[in-house]
């Protein structure tokens, strides 16, 4: 899946919530929150996660076909990620991503 990013700020650098209007509350067209991103990006550190979830950044949040920062960082297993997610509030998402069935079907 490959999630056109352009309008969304990169959640691990604070001064970029000015840029162009970017928020840490904005979505990729696909749906997916800078939350998201960071999951899916291993979070690089846990810093990120926090300024993202302390700028309000809704943590179960899911896309239009039912993934969640916690289902993208279970899925590529970040486990580090995942757990904080769940420390923080995190529901349990068992949300597969259609590439992943295939090569589960496969």
């Amino acid at each position: 899946m490959h999630a056109d990013c352009s309008n969304v700020v990169d959640p691990g650098n604070a001064a970029d919530t000015g840029r162009g209007g970017a928020s840490p509350l904005d979505r990729t067209p696909e749906g997916l929150t800078t939350l998201m991103l960071a999951a899916l990006n291993n979070g690089q550190s846990q810093e990120r996660l926090e300024y993202l979830l302390e700028q309000g950044v809704e943590i179960n949040a899911v896309t239009e076909a039912g993934a969640s920062a916690y289902s993208y960082a279970n899925e590529k297993g970040h486990d580090t990620v995942r757990d904080y997610l769940l420390s923080r509030g995190a529901e349990v998402n068992d949300y597969i991503s259609p590439w992943r069935r295939k090569k589960v079907e496969e």
